[in-house]
């Protein structure tokens, strides 16, 4: 790697954040945009393929091929050049995940998917529509961004083609692009591929992102080229017995193996896609050689979830009618509670019993509204409960979700809300305490006015890409955003915190001590790592409050706004604070008082009004 293609370096006269990622032909990084006030993917065309100058070509041909194309649904290409000798294309940066990554956890919800098939066939439809052929659709190329607003972006035309242009570069166009999503006829080399072919790899995707399988899945590449030309088509209800049997018909005219068997464009696919849905419901209990599926109906023979928990098997999926069901569930065998209706269709409500309580090792919770009325938890894992939880609401209670005593679980794509009002009832959304270590990925955190995440008592975990709107109630907001505290050591990673304007810097009143800032970590023998978060401070806000003997690792994030950017108080306290921006900070960008003693290394400050480092008079700092 060249000096300067590496976090802080300048590149192109981009200033580099942090790598990214690395394809076939050329490495990716999260830069600051040379002119504009908005971070870009740069794209950066490896040496070795700089090289090669049939490679060189399809790298300047991507540019020119996407700035051509103007669709809310597929990548952005801002600029493009060479700097030593490296040709390099700056593009929109999408702040999420993929496809590929969101199917790590099993097939998504029939809505969701639907929206990802819409979106992504409209940006294919557009490409054709201007001659240009995608010719690698596949889940790893269409990509989301967090948030409750998803946002489809198609991306990587890296081997796209013009509908006139030469085959020159079809040859290893082919090798590159991927034999799981390939129509046969660029298998057998007959052709380079049309519209046809990308409505076909299309077809492939939509039956993985709702099965969470390909629909050849073999290992060996003959294998694969074998079954895209010879085998029939798979039916996706047998991989997932929840899905319409209509759906079936649908996948198969899209992977017709004769190109002029398919569907003429990919939004009369989503549109097939979608109709296939509006068929009646499955009856109440499916057999077939995969898991049972249980309908919950109260006019039916099970009229409640915990009926339907009692009859099914593990492994069983319970497909809850649209109602409010009053009543606390326990997991205690391998399940998938979900409904073919929006989130909100499904209300599951309880009174001071925690609503849901999981403490088996497995189970899925999808596209549910979890309430919880009285002081218990929305959802409670404890005693080695691991579950999946995705794509659900959850509000009220002590606590949305609380996972402690050894509880594990991965929590992603929720809407979890906190408190209003702490001093009628305090909420805290997500608890996580005596050694839990819960995956929490890709929510949104509405706090309200009080804790938003508390971690204690030893627990770990992984709080990854989470937004956390804080202060949004209607009382006082001084209580921190994230809590961190009695020997936590979490992990805690590509955040955004979004404090109000209203914010006073103090605790609540009442409470006494110093402020807890936004991000409070306190307390000997705690720890952990917080790196590439976005803490937004406002007024007198104090950012990062480290205290009482913790010793953290804060690494590459940005705290911008406030009085105080981090505030490091009393003796044994310390940690290592690395590569960090602090921007527009009234008082100081960092504060340290009562003889701590904290190591800061590569830190950037500026456009502060204040102090950069303030050590306090008479008193030693790190």
């Amino acid at each position: 790697m060249r000096p300067g293609i590496g976090p802080g370096g300048i590149f192109a006269g981009f200033r580099i954040v942090r790598w990214l990622g690395a394809g076939g032909m050329g490495e990716v990084f999260l830069a600051h945009d040379r002119t504009l006030p908005r971070h870009v993917a740069l794209k950066v065309l490896t040496e070795q393929a700089g090289r090669d100058a049939e490679l060189r070509a399809r790298f300047l041909r991507e540019a020119d091929i996407v700035a051509r194309l103007d669709h809310p649904n597929i990548v952005t290409v801002h600029a493009r050049g060479e700097e030593h000798g490296r040709l390099w294309i700056a593009m929109g940066f999408v702040d999420g995940t993929d496809v590929e990554r969101a199917l790590n956890h099993g097939p998504l919800d029939p809505g969701r998917a639907l929206r990802i098939l819409t979106a992504t066939a409209d940006a294919l439809d557009c490409a054709h529509d201007a001659r240009v052929l995608h010719r690698d659709v596949k889940p790893a190329n269409i990509l989301l961004t967090s948030g409750p607003r998803e946002r489809v972006v198609l991306t990587d035309f890296g081997i796209a083609k013009s509908v006139e242009e030469s085959s020159s570069l079809t040859q290893k166009g082919d090798v590159l692009a991927s034999f799981h999503y390939s129509a046969p006829e660029r298998l057998d080399g007959t052709t380079s591929g049309d519209r046809a072919s990308d409505i076909y790899s299309l077809g492939c995707t939509l039956f993985h992102i709702l099965t969470g399988r390909r629909p050849f899945d073999d290992t060996g590449i003959a294998q694969l080229i074998y079954a895209h030309m010879y085998q029939p088509v798979p039916s996706a209800r047998a991989a997932n017995p929840v899905l319409p049997a209509a759906l079936d018909a649908v996948i198969a005219r899209a992977l017709a193996k004769n190109p002029a068997d398919r569907y003429r464009t990919c939004e009369e696919l989503a549109a097939a896609a979608a109709a296939a849905f509006t068929a009646p419901a499955p009856p109440v209990t499916v057999l077939n050689t995969g898991p049972a599926v249980h309908l919950v109906d109260p006019a039916g023979p099970l009229p409640t979830i915990s009926a339907a928990i009692t009859a099914a098997a593990p492994g069983d999926t319970i497909l809850i009618s649209p109602g409010v069901y009053r009543e606390a569930l326990t997991l205690d065998k391998v399940l998938r509670l979900t409904t073919s209706g929006p989130r909100d269709a499904v209300v599951i409500s309880a009174g001071d019993r925690d609503t849901i309580t999981c403490t088996v090792a497995g189970g899925t919770l999808e596209s549910l509204t979890i309430v919880q009325d009285g002081q218990g938890a929305c959802v409670s894992v404890h005693d080695g409960g691991d579950p999946t939880v995705r794509d659900c609401v959850i509000r009220g209670g002590g606590s949305g979700i609380s996972v402690f005593d050894g509880g594990r679980g991965t929590f992603e794509r929720n809407e979890i809300h906190g408190t209003d009002n702490w001093r009628k009832r305090a909420t805290v959304p997500v608890v996580v305490r005596s050694g839990a270590n819960p995956t929490l990925r890709a929510n949104t955190i509405r706090t309200g006015d009080y804790i938003g995440i508390r971690i204690t008592e030893g627990a770990t975990g992984l709080f990854d890409s989470n937004t956390i709107h804080f202060g949004d109630g209607a009382s006082d907001t001084d209580w921190p955003a994230v809590c961190i505290e009695s020997g936590a050591r979490p992990t805690v990673v590509g955040n955004t915190i979004h404090d109000p304007d209203q914010r006073r810097n103090g605790r609540p009143e009442g409470v006494m001590g110093s402020p807890f800032g936004i991000v409070y970590i306190a307390d000997e023998t705690t720890g952990g790592l917080l790196e590439r978060n976005i803490v937004h401070a406002h007024g007198d806000t104090v950012a990062v409050v480290v205290k009482y003997g913790a010793a953290p690792t804060l690494r590459h994030n940005t705290i911008r706004g406030g009085s105080i950017g981090i505030l490091m108080d009393g003796e044994h306290t310390g940690g290592l604070f690395e590569e960090n921006q602090l921007t527009g900070i009234r008082e100081a960008a960092v504060r340290i008082t009562r003889h701590a003693a904290p190591t800061l290394r590569g830190n950037i400050i500026r456009d502060n009004s204040g102090h950069g480092v303030h050590v306090a008079s008479g008193e030693t700092g790190g």
